[in-house]
């Protein structure tokens, strides 16, 4: 019987998404060229020059699903290739928690100007009303203009009905938290903050899911293929956080996020935790020397963006070495069956991401684990939710 071929790290072809905010420094800074999406999975070349303020690096979102790049396996989609090999890609334990939706959404964000004003709901709202996953992320500040700022949360606590009507009056500014965004600054965006930002280049990881909350567009009108018109400021009010924001200082070296938003300040070449939380862990990697990575085999995927200088991800194969190579601004996503990979700097001042998905299904404490097993009893419907990979009662 034929070996299946093994997998191997996937790089993509970015989706462009032009806004009015958004700037150049994507395509300058990095060198980036850029596809656009019809929505309905059809990919064209985006025309140089435009005003490109994000960039899909990492999407299986449905309305964006990136496109393998090159290998054996160019030209499918991350959704065809999970739907293909399931646990090869995620592992495992990511498998039985996800199922068939790959977890995570990497994007760039050149903010020129002001982003709209959004928020997120968590896992058991989004699950509830949308069928999705909720949205955690982090933004991981790369570059910044003159006066770059970010909003985060309120600088006090405050109410729906005082928000609903500084949204409506244009004054909601005076009520949020504005942070200065450093390069090197890490922030971690948990559900139910609301947040913006203004003259940054941004990383942001997050769980994946299309549920993004249109607050305030600043007196601008934001346009239907940027926010859905459905998820507005009243669909979010019940479901947003009115505390006052906190800042993190980290008190020890895990530097692991509490469950408010917060904000780690660091150097460009810092090492470290960046946001621990239960969707993902990501860590900064000041990449000096060769780092030997054994997964093990219940060990899952992990994603790489590089910050600076130039990256390898060298895989033994019979014979020798096969060799992916990473540019700054570029991401790489490694399968859970490439248990046995070495990160090699090409560069001097080479500095990675790296995101980890570690989540797995806990125990309900209801249940006891000495009963035994029954089946639903008769009557009964069950609904299949594609999101989770799992079975709930309709």
């Amino acid at each position: 019987m034929e070996e299946p071929r093994k997998l191997y790290p996937f790089k993509f072809l970015p989706i462009g998404e032009t806004f009015a905010w958004g700037g150049t420094r994507l395509e300058k800074k990095y060198g980036k060229s850029f596809v656009e999406s019809d929505g309905q999975g059809r990919l064209g070349k985006l025309e140089k020059g435009g005003r490109v303020a994000e960039s899909h690096e990492i999407a299986d979102l449905g309305y964006r699903d990136s496109q393998i790049l090159d290998g054996w396996l160019a030209g499918n989609t991350l959704s065809e290739v999970m739907d293909m090999y399931l646990d090869r890609i995620v592992g495992e334990k990511a498998f039985a928690y996800y199922g068939r939706q790959f977890p995570l959404s990497i994007k760039l964000i050149d903010a020129e100007g002001r982003t709209p004003l959004m928020v997120h709901p968590d896992d058991e709202t989004a699950s509830q009303r949308y069928d999705f996953l909720g949205k955690s992320k982090m933004w991981y500040v790369l570059e910044t203009r003159p006066g770059a700022r970010l909003w985060l949360g309120f600088k006090a606590d405050t109410d729906a009905g005082e928000l609903y009507s500084a949204c409506l009056d244009g004054s909601v500014e005076g009520l949020l938290n504005a942070v200065e965004a450093r390069p090197g600054d890490c922030f971690a965006v948990r559900p139910g903050t609301v947040h913006a930002a203004e003259g940054a280049v941004l990383l942001e990881v997050s769980e994946a899911s299309p549920l993004d909350f249109c607050l305030h567009g600043w007196g601008g009108e934001v346009p239907e293929d940027e926010f859905d018109p459905a998820l507005s400021l009243e669909e979010a009010l019940d479901f947003i956080d009115f505390r006052s924001f906190r800042r993190y200082a980290p008190q020890d070296d895990s530097n692991v996020i509490p469950g408010a938003s917060s904000v780690i300040p660091g150097g460009a070449k810092e090492s470290g935790t960046l946001v621990k939380c239960p969707e993902f862990t990501a860590t900064k990697m000041d990449l000096k020397d060769p780092l030997h990575i054994m997964a093990g085999e219940n060990g899952g995927f992990a994603v790489y963006f590089c910050v600076s200088g130039e990256a390898s991800v060298q895989v033994p194969v019979p014979g020798g070495m096969e060799s992916t190579v990473l540019a700054a601004g570029e991401t790489v996503l490694v399968p859970a069956e490439v248990d046995d990979f070495f990160l090699v700097p090409r560069q001097s001042g080479t500095v990675l991401v790296e995101v980890l998905v570690e989540r797995e299904e806990e125990a309900d404490a209801y249940i006891d684990p000495s009963a035994e097993p029954e089946l639903p009893g008769e009557g009964e419907e069950f609904k299949f939710n594609s999101v989770y990979g799992r079975f709930s009662k309709n």
